[in-house]
C-alpha cells in the first residue's frame, strides 16, 4: 500500500481564506515552498500530519479543519462532487447504527484506490477481492 496522498488543489486558495499565510505554514511544516505548486499534490503521510499541525499552531481557532473543509467554493470541484453534494441535500444520509444524519467530511476520487483500502481497512470493511471463476470454455445459446 502507498503512503501518498492526493492533497487537493484548492488548499492554498482555503488557507488564504483563512488569513494562514502560505510560506509560513509550509516553513513551519518543514515542506518546500514550491510544495503546492506541484500539478497534481501529493504528500506522505508524515507530510499531511506536519501540515496540520502546522495549521493548528498558525490560529487559535480549535475548529479551522471543519471550516477548511466547509462550503467549498463550487468553482473548485471536480462535476461528480457537486452531483454528490446536491443528491445528500435531497436525501441526507443516516447511520446505520444510530440513526443520525450523517455529514459529508472528505470527498476520495475514484484513482485513489490506495486511501480507500486504507480507510476500509480501519473500518473493518475491507473485502479481498475475490478471484473470478474461470469462464467456461462452451457457452450454450438457446434460442
Amino acid at each position: 500500500m502507498s503512503d501518498r496522498f492526493h492533497l487537493p488543489r484548492a488548499w492554498p486558495q482555503r488557507l488564504a481564506e483563512f488569513k494562514i499565510p502560505l510560506p509560513s505554514l509550509l516553513h513551519r511544516a518543514g515542506l518546500p515552498e514550491i510544495f503546492f505548486q506541484q500539478e497534481n499534490i501529493y504528500a506522505t503521510t508524515a507530510q499531511v500530519f506536519a501540515l496540520w499541525r502546522a495549521v493548528r499552531d498558525m490560529t487559535p481557532d480549535p475548529a479551522i479543519g471543519l471550516k477548511m473543509g466547509e462550503e467549498p467554493r463550487i468553482e473548485l470541484c471536480h462535476p461528480a462532487t457537486v452531483a454528490a453534494v446536491c443528491s445528500y441535500a435531497a436525501d441526507p444520509i443516516c447511520c446505520p447504527k444510530c440513526g443520525t444524519t450523517m455529514r459529508i467530511v472528505a470527498f476520495i476520487e475514484r484513482h485513489q484506490t490506495e486511501v480507500i483500502e486504507k480507510i476500509l481497512r480501519h473500518c473493518g470493511l475491507w473485502d479481498e477481492p475475490s478471484a473470478r471463476a474461470p469462464l467456461s470454455a462452451k457457452l450454450s445459446v438457446t434460442g
